[in-house]
């Protein structure tokens, strides 16, 4: 632990009546307490980098104690957005397979129908040649039937082919959705790991002005009572008539500085 001398009385405390620096060094209580202020406020080894140090730590302390709960509550939030995704897909594969058959009955319906218009149509035709006395066998017959079928086969075509389209198009559109679950799942995780990340920065960066925040009012803290120091060396040393009026003032200052001002006693 450094050792206070005359000479640091006068760097780092700001003294330079000798009668002052006398009277402190040899008043052991002073010495004393001069001694833990050097050892406090700079140290053996550069004291303003450990006292930084010291209070950083203690605001990344406070900071981290008070985004907590935020962070725990986002972390929270993973394995719940990882749930909702996995029944997203299993909700997506299930419609899928509802699709796919409901277009199946759809096309199977329009393939009875024609069938069953066919038939009626055949019927009607083939009664019609009866009544006139036309063989069903003969090729005035089949060439009525085709020309009969023809529009009935082109109305279900088109219907049959605007149907597998659509049925196309959906099961594109589930297919794609599934698709992307996994990607939209990573990128709603990485939306909570950077908010978590900006809270923790945040949160750094805030403890890093606090810390420089305070070193600061202490440096001008430690300056101001070296200032009230040495007013009161040179005030002595201008006018002795002023004793009562000096320790008066030493009382008024002590009173609000409290005991570790780093006023000295001056006797």
């Amino acid at each position: 632990m450094a050792q206070i001398t005359a000479d640091l009385l006068r760097s780092k405390f700001g003294f330079n009546d000798s009668n002052v620096i006398n009277g402190i060094m040899n008043d052991p209580g002073q010495v004393e307490r001069y001694n833990r202020e050097l050892g406090g406020s700079t140290g053996a080894s550069g004291g303003g980098v450990q006292d930084f140090t010291s209070y950083l730590a203690a605001q990344q302390a406070a900071t981290d104690k008070a985004i907590a709960p935020a962070i725990q509550s986002l972390e929270e939030q993973k394995p719940i957005t990882q749930q909702a995704y996995a029944q997203q897909a299993t909700n997506l594969q299930q419609t899928s397979s509802n699709v796919e058959q409901r277009y199946k009955s759809l096309l199977d319906s329009l393939t009875g129908k024609e069938t069953q218009e066919k038939a009626q149509v055949g019927m009607a035709t083939s009664r019609e040649f009866g009544k006139r006395g036309v063989p069903l066998s003969s090729g005035i017959y089949d060439q009525a039937l085709i020309e009969k079928y023809q529009p009935i086969s082109q109305y279900y075509s088109g219907l049959t082919q605007q149907t597998g389209v659509a049925r196309e198009g959906d099961l594109m559109k589930i297919a794609q959705a599934l698709a992307m679950n996994p990607i939209e799942l990573q990128q709603a995780l990485n939306q909570i790991n950077q908010a978590q990340a900006t809270l923790k920065m945040g949160g750094a960066k805030d403890s890093i002005s606090n810390a420089i925040n305070q070193q600061q009012f202490g440096s001008n803290l430690d300056l101001k009572n070296r200032e009230l120091a040495q007013s009161l060396s040179i005030w002595q040393q201008e006018d002795p008539l002023r004793q009562a009026q000096i320790q008066a003032y030493k009382a008024q200052a002590a009173q609000t500085a409290g005991n570790n001002s780093g006023l000295p006693v001056v006797a």
